[in-house]
C-alpha cells in the first residue's frame, strides 16, 4: 500500500495512542473532543494503511536490560543486506532509517543496578557488530533514559506469555488474550492492572513515516552541556515544541531525542532556529526517518534473566 494523506485530527490521535494504545476510543473521543467512533474509523484506517502498528514495549530496566541508540551510517543500497545481518543479533530491537545514510540502531543490552549499561557492555556489542558487519560506520551512541529495578522481578509463566502476546498488538482485548492464553478474564485484568501500576510494561504504538505523505517526521537529538541544564530546559523545549511533538526520551550523554512533525521543511527550519536561541544547546543533530523495523526477535527478552 502507497503513502496516506493525514490530517492535524490524525497526528493527534498518533500522540494519544503513541502515549496509551489501550485508551478506550469513548474516552479519546472525550480528551480530543471528537466522536470516539469517528476516532475508531480513522485508527482502523490508519492501521490498514500501515501508519503505524500496535505494540506493547517492557520497560527494559524492569528485566535486566537497558537501551542504547547507535547512530550509525547505513548506505540505501546495501539496507536489505544490513537488516539480514543485524536480524543476526538477539539484543537488536529496531532500527530508524532514514532518507539520507544516518539511521539509528536501537540495541537492549544487560546492565546492574548500580552503572546502568556499563561502556565496556557497549564495548563488547559495538565489536561485535563490527566483526560482523565490517563496514559499518558507528558515530556515536546514547543510553535510554531508564528506570532501575531495586527488587527481584518475579513474573509467572502466564504473565510472561501474556507480555509476549501484547507485543503484537497492544489492543487485544480480553476475549481475544482469554483465548491465546487460556485464562480467565478476570485473571488477566488483574495481570494486566498489576503491569501498569508496576510500570513493567507500556502501551503504544510504532509509527511508519515513510507511509505519511502530507507531513514531514523528523528525529531531534537536541544535546546539553550537562544533565542539571537538561532537567531544567526539557520542561521548556517541551512546551516550545508541543504543537510539533509526537513523542520524546531522555538520551545520556545528557540531551534528549524528540520526534516531532511539520507539513513543511520550511516550518520545521523557524522551529530550529527557536531551539538554537535557548541557552545551554550543545548541538542539534537531525535524521529524517522514512521507516522503522522492529525486531519481534526481542520478545525473548521479556523472560527475566534468572529466567533463561
Amino acid at each position: 500500500m502507497g503513502v496516506f494523506k493525514i490530517d492535524e485530527t490524525d497526528m493527534e490521535l498518533i500522540q494519544a495512542l503513541w502515549k496509551n494504545s489501550r485508551t478506550s476510543f469513548n474516552q479519546l473521543g472525550k480528551d480530543l473532543e471528537i466522536s470516539g467512533n469517528i476516532l475508531k474509523q480513522r485508527s482502523e484506517d490508519l492501521e490498514k494503511a500501515g501508519v503505524f502498528q500496535y505494540q506493547t514495549n517492557p520497560y527494559f530496566s524492569k528485566f535486566g536490560w537497558g537501551g542504547v541508540a547507535f547512530i550509525v551510517d547505513i548506505p540505501k543500497k546495501y539496507r536489505d543486506h544490513y537488516i539480514e545481518k543485524l536480524s543476526k543479533f538477539q539484543e537488536l530491537y529496531e532500527i530508524i532509517f532514514s532518507l539520507e545514510e544516518r539511521c539509528a540502531i536501537i540495541a537492549i543490552l544487560p546492565f546492574n543496578s548500580k552503572e546502568g549499561v556499563t561502556e565496556s557492555t557497549i564495548n563488547v556489542f559495538i565489536n561485535k557488530l563490527q566483526t560482523e558487519i565490517a563496514d559499518i560506520t558507528i558515530h556515536e551512541h546514547y543510553k535510554l533514559y531508564y528506570r532501575f529495578q531495586e527488587k527481584e522481578l518475579e513474573l509467572k509463566e502466564a504473565e510472561i506469555k501474556l507480555i509476549r502476546v501484547l507485543r503484537e498488538d497492544s489492543r487485544s482485548d480480553l476475549n481475544c488474550l482469554s483465548n491465546r492464553i487460556g485464562l480467565s478474564k478476570k485473571t488477566l485484568s488483574r495481570y494486566l492492572s498489576r503491569f501498569m501500576e508496576e510500570k513493567l510494561i507500556r502501551h503504544t504504538i510504532t509509527l511508519q513515516p515513510n507511509k505519511i505523505r502530507n507531513f514531514v517526521i523528523h528525529f531531534l537529538i537536541i544535546k546539553f552541556e550537562n544533565d542539571k541544564i537538561l532537567r531544567k530546559k526539557i520542561e521548556q523545549i517541551k512546551e516550545r515544541i508541543k504543537r510539533y511533538l509526537a513523542y520524546y526520551i531522555l538520551v545520556d550523554p545528557p540531551g534528549v531525542a524528540f520526534f516531532v512533525y511539520s507539513e513543511n521543511l520550511h516550518e520545521m527550519e523557524r522551529l530550529l532556529k527557536e531551539l538554537y536561541m535557548l541557552s545551554s544547546i550543545d548541538e542539534v543533530q537531525i535524521v529524517f526517518p522514512s521507516s522503522i523495523i522492529r525486531f519481534q526477535e526481542w520478545k525473548d527478552l521479556v523472560v527475566p534473566l534468572d529466567h533463561k
